[in-house]
């Protein structure tokens, strides 16, 4: 009975471990923002028609841009800015590994006034 109970319950998790699987939001496009390995499973996805992808780390951004620092302690890198329709103006979405793999998103204004940030490790924007 212990042996049928075990094959039951090894069952029941194999099963929820790969509904796990699947990706949310298939609408959108992903970035893995991993690569370098200091936090490998950081993602954000996104609706291309509103996003422009920049991938840039703050400090070598141009020096007139309003995310630009030179100093950039926190590593922050610029991953792209986001417009809908609706809005005025682009929000900056940023993103750093953290110091120790404490993955962070910020969300700034056009003149990098931060307007959200969270420690995460996937993020999703899009225009609905």
């Amino acid at each position: 009975m212990k042996k049928i109970i075990a094959i039951l319950l090894g069952v029941v998790i194999s099963a929820i471990a790969l509904g796990q699987v699947k990706e949310a939001f298939p609408q959108l496009k992903w970035i893995n923002l991993g690569q370098d390995a200091v936090y490998p499973d950081a993602k954000f996805g996104y609706d291309p028609a509103a996003f422009t992808y920049i991938g840039k780390e703050l400090q070598k951004l141009p020096k007139t841009d309003a995310c630009f620092d030179s100093e950039n302690g926190d590593e922050y890198t610029l991953i792209g800015r986001f417009k809908s329709a609706s809005m005025k103006e682009s929000v900056n979405i940023l993103f750093t590994a953290g110091p120790s793999a404490d993955p962070q998103f910020r969300i700034s204004d056009a003149k990098n006034k931060v307007l959200w940030e969270q420690v995460a490790d996937e993020m999703s924007i899009n225009t609905n």
